[in-house]
Parts: structure tokens; sequence; C-alpha cells
């Protein structure tokens, strides 16, 4: 058996802003995105502008997103640019994720400008505890 050791060092920048070598060769390589690798987040974007005053979020694929709905003291939580927010039920009839907090773990607010435009990527985090 192998064991394979992670020594890549991404400077406190995330592996997505980082310069490094090997966070480039990781962005880079099929193994991990998100789609295929199950530890990673799932993304998808939205299907409808995001602004300051939506009480709902609607995806393209809300099968990617689960319904906290289902497990007693669970949220589900999403990213959309630098904002995370949990939501409470995802709706499959309609593709809408509802029940929504804005702004989780003092995150900044992603549509204090300007609303996050149908086509903006959106990140599903998973389930965190309530």
């Amino acid at each position: 058996m192998t064991t394979i050791t992670n020594g890549v060092t991404v400077t406190g920048e995330g592996l997505y802003a980082s310069n490094t070598r090997q966070s480039g060769f990781l962005r880079n390589n099929l193994a991990y995105n998100p789609d295929i690798d199950p530890r990673l987040p799932k993304h998808d974007y939205l299907a409808t502008a995001f602004s300051n005053v939506s009480v709902s979020i609607t995806v393209n694929n809300i099968g990617l997103f689960p319904n906290a709905a289902a497990y007693s003291n669970q949220l589900g939580a999403v990213r959309i640019a630098g904002e995370v927010i949990t939501y409470e039920y995802a709706w499959a009839a309609n593709s809408t994720l509802t029940g929504i907090t804005r702004a989780v773990a003092s995150t900044a607010n992603a549509t204090i400008l300007a609303a996050a435009v149908a086509g903006n990527v959106i990140t599903s985090l998973g389930l965190r505890n309530a």
C-alpha cells in the first residue's frame, strides 16, 4: 500500500490564489475537478440574479445541493463570490434554496454593490451543524 503525503504550501492564500508550482499543478490536474473528486465542493451556476433583497437562491442543478431539511440540526451551505450563505431547504421542483441566512462566519456580502447575475458561480459546501 502506498501512502500519498500532501506537502503543498499555498502561503495562506488558498489554492486558487496561490502562485506556487504545486498549487498550479493541483489546479490543472483533472483529479482535482470538483465534479469528479467527491471530497471537493461542487460548483453550479445561478439560474437567476441574486441581490440584497433576495430571499431565495435559484440554481441550475439542484441535485448538487443537499436538502438540509432531511437532516436534524443541519443547514446547507453555499458560497457566492466570497460570501457564505446557509439554507434550510433545497426544492427540486423549482431548483430553489430557501430559508437563507446571509454573510455566515463574518464573510463579506457578495452583493453590496450589485446583484450577482444569472450565470455567476455558486459553490455547494455541503451540510454543517445548525
